[in-house]
């Protein structure tokens, strides 16, 4: 239908960015469904990469989607590696550390 109203030319242009923008929408929601402790475990910056692509390709229709591409070759397995590792020991200790219950110390005056 697309191509009667705008002819051949017009499909091509509008799949030149409507498959850019689809592609980044993928990587954004990929992203923003990995959960947060992962991105924090793995140092990168979740918001960053949410948004960076988006940025990209305002600016230039070919940035966005490589930064996206750079994103799920790069970033997406460090920090999936990082859902994936166990909890150390020292956060444990101190997950353990704040579930205790605090008692503080009562001088009595006698």
């Amino acid at each position: 239908m697309t191509a009667l109203i705008f002819g051949v030319d017009g499909l091509i242009v509008a799949l030149l960015i409507l498959l850019p923008l689809a592609f980044v929408i993928y990587g954004a929601v990929d992203a923003a469904l990995l959960p947060t402790q992962a991105w924090r475990t793995s140092g990168e910056s979740k918001v960053m990469w949410i948004a960076l692509p988006f940025v990209g390709l305002v600016l230039c229709v070919v940035a966005g989607p490589i930064l996206t591409a750079i994103y799920l070759a790069v970033v997406r397995p460090r920090v999936r590696a990082a859902v994936r590792r166990p909890l150390s020991a020292t956060s444990l200790d101190c997950r353990a550390a704040q579930d205790r219950p605090q008692f503080s110390r009562v001088s009595l005056m006698l």
